[in-house]
């Protein structure tokens, strides 16, 4: 009886060694790279929701000030924002924490706080919102009305 040489792919048991490690190889660099972007897209809607957040806060506190009759000062630092009612008591109406990596940029840190008026004025401001790759810029202009624009200048 001859016995000829088994093929390098050929099993009648099953798959190889070879043929495991190479589907394991591809399986893993595949999931490599949807980790990454995956990543990547979490990151940047981080970036994006803080933006929308803060220019829904900053359009209904425009709002308050007309309802309540009475100025609210807004006090940025640089990971948070604090919105207060300017009278005998100064409560404080909102403070919120922004979520990491997102930061207000060193760009803003001239202006540190607005007011807004009860007669629908506001003192001009200019926010930048960043997470290191990526920017959010907040315009609440002297009328009150804010707008918003992520990425590029």
């Amino acid at each position: 009886m001859t016995s000829y040489p088994r093929k390098l792919f050929e099993s009648s048991s099953g798959h190889h060694l070879l043929e495991l490690i190479c589907g394991l190889a591809l399986t893993a660099l595949l999931l490599l790279l949807s980790v990454t972007s995956y990543a990547g897209l979490v990151g940047d809607q981080t970036l994006k929701f803080e933006a929308r957040r803060l220019k829904a806060v900053l359009e209904q506190l425009t709002i308050d000030a007309l309802q309540r009759e009475t100025e609210i000062i807004i006090e940025f630092g640089e990971r948070s924002y604090l919105a207060k009612k300017k009278n005998e008591h100064g409560g404080v109406l909102l403070r919120h924490q922004l979520k990491n990596p997102v930061r207000i940029d060193a760009a803003a840190k001239e202006v540190r706080f607005a007011t807004l008026y009860p007669s629908g004025v506001s003192t001009p401001l200019t926010v930048i919102l960043t997470d290191g790759k990526d920017f959010c810029r907040i315009v609440l202009s002297l009328r009150s009305r804010i707008s918003l624009r992520c990425g590029g200048a």
